[in-house]
C-alpha cells in the first residue's frame, strides 16, 4: 500500500510538471514564439507518452499543439507527418466526429491549403464542414471557421464563384443569428469569421466580413464592439467606399462631426455612382455617444 501511494504521488508530480510545461508552451505560441514553443510542446509530448500513455486524451491533444506549432514555425514536413498521425489517432480513439476529432481535421485542411495542395484542402475542408454543420451546428463559431476555411481552400483552387456564395452564406448564418436573439452565438461567429479572414483571406473577404459585422454592431449601438472590429478594416478605408461608408457610419452614431465628415468625404470620393444613404450626410448630434 505504500509503495503503492508513493507511486501515485510520483505520478501526480509528473502530471503537475507536465500541466506547467504545457501552459508554458501555449504562453509562447500566443506570443509569437513559435520555435520556442515547439520545443516546449516536444517535451511535454515525450512525458504525457511515458507518464499518461500513447492513447490518453491529454496525450492526443498535446501531439496536436505541437503539429500546429511546427508548422507556425516553418517545419513544414515535420509539422504534416505529426498533423496526420495526430489526425489519425484521434479518429481511433475519439471517433470520427468527435469535436476533438474535427478540430485537428480542420487544421489539417488549413495546413493542406497553405502547403499549396489545394485540390486536397478543397476535400478535407469539405469535409469537416459538412461534420461539423451536423453535429454542431451550421452558425456555431467552430463550424464557422471551417466553412471560412472552404471558403479559402475554393478560393485558392481558383472556383472564386464558389468562394463567394459560401463566405456570403456563413455571415448570413450569422446575421440570422442576431435576427433570432441569439447574440451571443452570433458574436462568435462574426468573430471566428474575421479572425479566420485576417489570417487566410484576401482582403476582399476581411472587409466584406467586417462590414456585415460592423454595421449589426451599430445598429445594436454597441460601439465599442463596433469600433475595435472597423478599426481593423481602417486601412482599407482609402480606397475601398464601402469600408469609408462604415466609418463615416460609425462615427455618425457616435456624434463626432469631425471624424464624420473626414469619413464622409472620403467616401463621396470614392462613390462614383454608389449612393450615400441622406441620413449619413446630415450632420450628427454632437452629443451622441
Amino acid at each position: 500500500m505504500a509503495n503503492r501511494s508513493v507511486g501515485e504521488s510520483a505520478v501526480a508530480v509528473d502530471v503537475h510538471r507536465l500541466a506547467a510545461d504545457h501552459a508554458h508552451a501555449v504562453e509562447l505560441g500566443s506570443s509569437g514564439k513559435h520555435k520556442d514553443a515547439a520545443s516546449f510542446f516536444a517535451k511535454t509530448l515525450e512525458g504525457c507518452r511515458e507518464v499518461l500513455g500513447e492513447q490518453h486524451d491529454v496525450t492526443l491533444t498535446v501531439a496536436g499543439n505541437l503539429a500546429v506549432t511546427l508548422l507556425l514555425a516553418g517545419r513544414r514536413k515535420d509539422g504534416m507527418a505529426l498533423l496526420e498521425a495526430n489526425l489519425a489517432d484521434r479518429v481511433r480513439v475519439w471517433g470520427d466526429e468527435d469535436p476533438r476529432t474535427l478540430t485537428a481535421r480542420d487544421a489539417y485542411a488549413v495546413a493542406l491549403r497553405i502547403a499549396g495542395r489545394v485540390d486536397d484542402a478543397v476535400s478535407v475542408s469539405a469535409l469537416v464542414t459538412s461534420q461539423r454543420t451536423r453535429v454542431l451546428g451550421a452558425a456555431q463559431p467552430d463550424t464557422l471557421t471551417s466553412r471560412m476555411g472552404l471558403v479559402q481552400a475554393r478560393a485558392a483552387a481558383g472556383d472564386i464563384g464558389s468562394a463567394s456564395a459560401l463566405l456570403i452564406a456563413a455571415l448570413a448564418d450569422a446575421e440570422q443569428a442576431l435576427a433570432e436573439d441569439r447574440r451571443e452565438d452570433a458574436l462568435k461567429s462574426y468573430n471566428a469569421a474575421l479572425g479566420d479572414a485576417e489570417r487566410w483571406a484576401v482582403p476582399a473577404d476581411v472587409a466584406t466580413v467586417a462590414i456585415s459585422y460592423g454595421d449589426n454592431l451599430i445598429a445594436s449601438a454597441d460601439f465599442e464592439r463596433a469600433s475595435a472590429v472597423i478599426g481593423r478594416v481602417a486601412r482599407f478605408a482609402d480606397h475601398d467606399f464601402d469600408c469609408a461608408l462604415l466609418q463615416a457610419r460609425l462615427y455618425h452614431a457616435l456624434g463626432q462631426r469631425s471624424t464624420w465628415q473626414t469619413a464622409l468625404e472620403r467616401a463621396r470620393a470614392l462613390a462614383g455612382e454608389r449612393a450615400i444613404p441622406a441620413a449619413l450626410q446630415t450632420p450628427p448630434e454632437s452629443h451622441a455617444s
